[in-house]
């Protein structure tokens, strides 16, 4: 994935990672817990989830784009934030952009839902 140059991009990471309320909240997560490693059926409590599906296929999606590493211990998939020094500083400073993000994220889901 290519890192927009400069500065960091906060809202980018949240147009392009955050398409559903469920990434936006595991994104809030992981910035109230950059140092855990936890596994899926306790994000999925602690993100209020009952789908523990949705919560696997985010968790992977988010892998997959670098923001969380996944490590096996015991067998058990372990989640992290990721330990890239600009996607992790991009989801340390959401909470400052919340207000921001969260109405961006909205005009997105609008915006998509208005296309179908």
């Amino acid at each position: 994935m290519t890192m927009p140059a400069g500065k960091l991009d906060i809202m980018h990471m949240v147009r392009t990672h955050a398409d559903s309320r469920l990434k936006f909240d595991l994104l809030l997560f992981w910035s109230k817990y950059p140092e855990a490693r936890f596994t899926c059926g306790v994000v999925s409590r602690a993100v209020r989830c009952r789908r523990r599906l949705d919560v696997e296929e985010a968790l992977e999606s988010m892998t997959e784009a670098k923001l969380l590493e996944c490590h096996s211990q015991k067998g058990l998939s372990l989640y992290c934030l990721t330990r890239d020094p600009y996607w992790r500083q991009c989801v340390l400073e959401l909470p400052g952009h919340i207000a921001s993000a969260r109405h961006n994220w909205y005009l997105s889901v609008r915006r998509a839902q208005s296309c179908n």
